[in-house]
């Protein structure tokens, strides 16, 4: 544990939510399907009293507010904004529109080691 607390402090990392497809709540479950807007509701519970590194992502229906975070954010490293439909669910297959300042690569998760909530390894295909 000792080396894990030196790493963590020489190397320190943040982790940002911004959807929740699984809930730890046996009677919610399986969230896909739910409407972004309710995922999101239940993100904001889920991480209510959880504070940074872990943090849930800042997000607006605001076109003008998601221009400025666009435009003002890019100094901080954000590479660009993620745009979903409310009322969509989360899609199978399909990508949501993302607006990027920097070049990234999209990769599709093929499989996995470990647990399927908590994988150890990931198994990618780049596109």
């Amino acid at each position: 544990m000792t080396r894990a607390r030196a790493l963590a402090a020489r190397y320190p990392a943040s982790y940002i939510c911004w959807d929740v497809l699984q809930h730890p709540d046996p009677a919610i479950g399986d969230c896909r399907s739910r409407p972004y807007t309710e995922r999101r509701a239940l993100l904001l519970e889920l991480l209510a009293d959880v504070e940074p590194p872990i943090q849930v992502v800042p997000a607006t229906d605001d076109r003008d507010v998601a221009v400025l975070w666009y435009d003002a954010l890019r100094e901080q490293g954000i590479e660009g904004i993620v745009c979903k439909r409310g009322g969509a669910g989360y899609p199978s297959g399909r990508r949501w529109v993302k607006v990027r300042h920097a070049d990234t690569v999209d990769a599709l998760v093929l499989g996995f080691t470990g647990p399927r909530l908590r994988p150890h390894h990931l198994v990618l295909a780049v596109g």
